[in-house]
């Protein structure tokens, strides 16, 4: 074997030895498994580099409190509305609204249904100038009468028939995190699971209230 075999043998070793200390140090072991696991999202505005990503998993779920608390919340201001067959066997169904710096959300509404009931929102950031306007059906067609208005401040809930269009004006500066809802009725989860069941629809993330 001639030295210009032995050099190279000698160099590829070396930097084979380079590559595994060196990944070593970082804390990756090449003699223990590693689970890679990737992930398509459909939407991730808000998202940006180094975010973390909490997963659900059915040993722990972050999100609990949060979800426990909004519930709580939610069964406290029920009373204030007519008490009947619509108050009882609720579902809740939630998602976190992220808005960034020169972002808004587009005038909607969450449900038009003869099982809609209602939906709401609870502010988590104090941000006077960004409003959400309530476009209330015949009343708002006048100048005179508007959009009600509501400044996003933290802790202010705001709940609403689902059918009523509504949008949130651009956020000038910061950001503005708010947890958006809507509350579902037994007659409309009954009716989604005989005529769709679809499990990317959101419904079929619906947990009893």
């Amino acid at each position: 074997m001639n030295k210009e075999i032995k050099v190279g043998i000698i160099g590829v070793v070396g930097l084979v030895f380079f590559y595994l200390g060196s990944n070593f140090l970082k804390g990756i072991d090449f003699f223990s498994p590693i689970n890679r696991y990737y992930a398509v999202y459909e939407n991730v505005d808000g998202l940006i580099v180094a975010n973390p990503i909490i997963v659900k998993t059915d040993s722990s779920n972050q999100f609990e409190p949060i979800i426990d608390d909004l519930k709580s919340v939610v069964k406290k201001v029920l009373p204030y509305y007519k008490d009947g067959p619509w108050n009882k066997n609720l579902w809740i169904n939630g998602w976190v609204n992220y808005t960034k710096e020169g972002q808004y959300i587009e005038i909607h509404n969450h449900s038009v249904h003869e099982n809609s009931y209602l939906s709401g929102t609870l502010s988590l950031t104090d941000r006077d100038d960004v409003i959400t306007n309530f476009w209330i059906p015949i009343m708002s067609f006048s100048k005179e009468g508007g959009p009600l208005s509501f400044p996003s401040l933290v802790g202010r809930l705001l709940i609403f028939p689902s059918f009523v269009p509504h949008e949130v004006t651009k956020v000038s500066t910061g950001v503005r995190i708010t947890i958006g809802f809507d509350l579902i009725t037994d007659q409309a989860m009954t009716y989604f699971r005989k005529n769709s069941n679809d499990p990317k629809d959101p419904l079929s993330r619906a947990v009893k209230l």
